[in-house]
């Protein structure tokens, strides 16, 4: 996990000698897509429209979350086995420019979330709530940006691309 948490800082801390001002603002859009690790593999994408930008010198979003995650698991004396995770979720943020090129902002989600297994377990339909998710993002071009994320949503590391329109 150590390891990962590296990547994310080195991920967030990228400098690049041109920078670009993307700030969010309130009507604008955001596509994330990215891949989560820890624990297992997966794919997400999230949306965000600027919602709210008088609350404060941030702007308040609402979007919304899918993800698809697998992994597999040994447990001790049982068989191997393969777990599938599938998540649809409202997902809200408030974000905070830094500088021109790079910003960082919390996340709240909540949805529903769907579990299968591969081996002598009942699948699972339930609720679920993601708080708190934090991370970050560093505009490199002008509409293209990447991401770190923190937080449990289906996977504890996210990262990824960001496209602004």
């Amino acid at each position: 996990m150590k390891r990962y948490l590296i990547a994310l800082a080195v991920l967030c801390t990228i400098s690049i000698s041109v920078s670009y001002a993307q700030e969010l603002t309130k009507g604008g859009n955001l596509l994330n897509v990215g891949v989560g690790v820890e624990p297992g593999f997966g794919f997400n994408v999230s949306y965000d429209y600027g919602l709210v930008d008088t609350w404060g010198p941030g702007i308040f979003t609402i979007g919304g979350f899918a993800g698809l995650q697998s992994r597999k698991l040994t447990k001790s004396g049982f068989v191997d086995y393969r777990t599938n995770h599938i998540a649809l979720a409202v997902r809200c943020s408030y974000r905070y420019q830094i500088s021109d090129s790079f910003e960082v902002f919390g996340v709240a989600m909540t949805g529903f979330g769907s579990h299968s297994y591969s081996k002598h377990f009942d699948n699972e339909n339930k609720a679920f709530w993601a708080v708190p998710i934090v991370g970050c993002r560093y505009t490199f071009a002008s509409n293209i940006s990447v991401f770190g994320e923190v937080g449990w949503s289906l996977s504890w590391l996210n990262g990824g691309l960001s496209f602004s329109f």
